[in-house]
């Protein structure tokens, strides 16, 4: 998908906040790169980290933006939030978010019926999708009357999107279509499309 440009969260205290400093890391490979204030990234913690947009009062919403930091693709990325008051007290309790910048796309292949080929009455369409890092769904679209009827899983239907979710194996490399429209001696079309976790179809 596309890059993320902003990082957004809220923060809250009892007296007054001061500021926000947003901890940005990746792992390529087994080393973790900070982003430092500078807006560059570097292999150790520089200990100080960047400041989201101005917080003030008891509770108050930031944005941290990080437009053209997120470079290297298909790595895991970690932000954590640190909030800090007027007394000085810096955040204790931290949480992590973690998430993949993933760009490729996943692959639906049909595998049964066959190009060409023939399908039993109660013939279920079949096949395999394959992703870096995993499918979430593959859609399929079974068409006849040379592309002109298109099945919406109860009827035939002029209208072109209809398509219908599959049933994915556990492990989302498979995937088959429960319903079916065959009627006899006559021509169809499958076609089927993958999407992955992270959107990219």
């Amino acid at each position: 998908k596309t890059a993320l440009t902003t990082v957004s969260g809220a923060a809250t205290d009892l007296v007054n906040l001061t500021n926000v400093r947003v901890k940005f890391m990746r792992l390529i490979g087994a080393t973790t790169y900070y982003l430092n204030v500078g807006g560059t990234w570097q292999n150790s913690d520089p200990g100080l980290y960047p400041q989201s947009t101005a917080v003030s009062g008891k509770s108050a919403a930031w944005t941290f933006d990080i437009s053209g930091k997120m470079d290297v693709t298909d790595v895991p990325y970690m932000v954590t939030s640190i909030a800090n008051d007027q007394a000085g007290n810096a955040q204790l309790v931290l949480t992590t978010n973690t998430f993949t910048y993933d760009t490729q796309f996943p692959t639906a292949t049909i595998t049964y019926p066959t190009n060409s080929g023939f399908i039993s009455q109660n013939g279920q369409v079949q096949g395999t999708t394959a992703d870096n890092f995993r499918t979430g769904q593959v859609l399929v679209r079974i068409s006849t009357g040379s592309h002109s009827y298109f099945w919406t899983g109860s009827s035939w239907t002029t209208t072109s999107n209809t398509w219908e979710t599959t049933t994915l194996s556990s492990n989302a490399t498979f995937w088959y279509l429960v319903d079916n429209s065959w009627v006899t001696n006559a021509s169809f079309m499958t076609e089927a499309y993958a999407i992955d976790a992270a959107g990219n179809p």
